[in-house]
């Protein structure tokens, strides 16, 4: 015992902090998929008015607020927009939404993450996100999901999964029995509610909020993968309601909502 001792090396300890994810409350205005400047601008005007309708005032951005073609590693089939447009653009959308929300809080989706990649790691949300902003209203994760409570029942997890499917709602079913939570998912365009296999936890496909027909690896060839549908969801007292465009959602009787 004492040759074992006097042998003993300590083990060198190197600690490894990835923060926290955040653990929110409340209602919140929920959206991902921006992909600045392809946005689908006179949508993300609707998202706005329902805000202002039923007076919340946070919004939680939940991934891909930028597309970053510039630091991608596909080959471009026409020519990327730079990063300093893509800022630029980023920036304009930010002014606007500052002047109506009090609490902006941004996810990161694999498109954030390409400046990362690019950088191999020594950009983190602040240093991305930074260059766009300093309004003290935002605020930014480097995870790539949060939790609200549900004063209801099961919390939510709103998330930009790494993970797509071509059937809407299987992915989010799959997450809602692996984390025991109601899921709001991205980035897989599709929108869509509903229940999870085992019709414990509520499921929402929450769309985009980018113009896909701005999109040149959608449009320019024909192909057979999903169509990409623009929504949002208003997350209120715990329920979710999603938006689409009509008849998904009857916008005559929004625009006409009264208190």
């Amino acid at each position: 015992m004492r040759y074992k001792r006097a042998n003993e090396k300590k083990l060198a300890r190197f600690e490894v902090d990835l923060g926290t994810p955040w653990q929110l409350s409340g209602d919140w205005m929920v959206t991902g998929d921006i992909h600045v400047p392809c946005t689908d601008y006179d949508f993300l005007r609707l998202l706005l008015l329902v805000a202002k309708r039923h007076g919340i005032k946070r919004l939680l951005i939940a991934g891909d607020y930028f597309t970053q073609d510039g630091f991608s590693v596909y080959a471009q089939v026409v020519k990327a927009i730079t990063w300093a447009e893509e800022r630029e653009a980023a920036r304009v959308i930010i002014h606007d939404l500052v002047e109506w929300f009090t609490e902006i809080r941004f996810l990161m989706g694999n498109h954030d993450r390409r400046m990362q990649r690019w950088a191999n790691g020594e950009f983190d949300e602040n240093d991305i996100f930074g260059m766009i902003t300093t309004a003290e209203e935002c605020h930014y994760s480097n995870w790539g999901w949060c939790t609200i409570d549900n004063p209801g029942g099961y919390p939510w997890r709103v998330t930009h999964s790494s993970n797509y499917s071509v059937n809407q709602l299987s992915v989010g079913s799959e997450l809602a029995n692996k984390y025991q939570m109601n899921i709001i998912s991205h980035h897989q365009h599709h929108l869509a509610k509903g229940w999870d296999r085992y019709k414990r936890f509520v499921i929402v496909d929450n769309g985009c909020m980018v113009d896909h027909e701005k999109l040149a690896y959608v449009v320019l060839d024909d192909n057979k993968m999903p169509g990409m549908t623009t929504g949002f969801t208003m997350l209120k007292n715990g329920t979710p309601t999603p938006y689409g465009k009509h008849p998904f959602t009857d916008w005559d009787n929004v625009l006409t909502y009264r208190a």
